[in-house]
């Protein structure tokens, strides 16, 4: 069970995310959203990247908009700090199965998961 201070530091890294991939859509800070931060986390002190990379997955495809709205692709650094993300707790293989057989919050972040990894794979096929 998650203790009510982690699920505070990742809620709080996951809003911090979320108004940086606002201020992205917004064309203040540039394109780059998961890379920024978690650099910022490993940097600042008292900062866990292993939380910022948690934030990226609950975001998921979101943090990608900037790369999707432009057809930029994303840079190797955003690239990195996903794929990390991913690999860091990967998503279920199988899929748990769709609710009612199987729990819903197990079922939307398999599907969370799932748009992250597509959105990336189609906006950078290289990596």
């Amino acid at each position: 069970m998650i203790s009510e201070r982690a699920r505070t530091a990742y809620s709080e890294s996951a809003d911090r995310l979320a108004r940086r991939a606002l201020d992205a859509l917004q064309g203040a800070g540039g394109a780059a959203v998961a890379a920024p931060h978690v650099e910022a986390a490993a940097s600042e002190s008292g900062g866990d990247p292993a939380v910022a990379l948690g934030a990226v997955r609950i975001l998921g495809a979101d943090i990608l908009a900037p790369y999707v709205l432009t057809g930029l692709p994303p840079t190797e650094g955003e690239t990195a700090a996903i794929g990390l993300a991913l690999g860091a707790l990967p998503p279920a293989d199988p899929p748990p199965p769709a609710p009612p057989e199987g729990p819903e919050q197990a079922w939307t972040v398999a599907w969370v998961d799932w748009g992250l990894a597509t959105t990336l794979s189609r906006l950078a096929p290289d990596d």
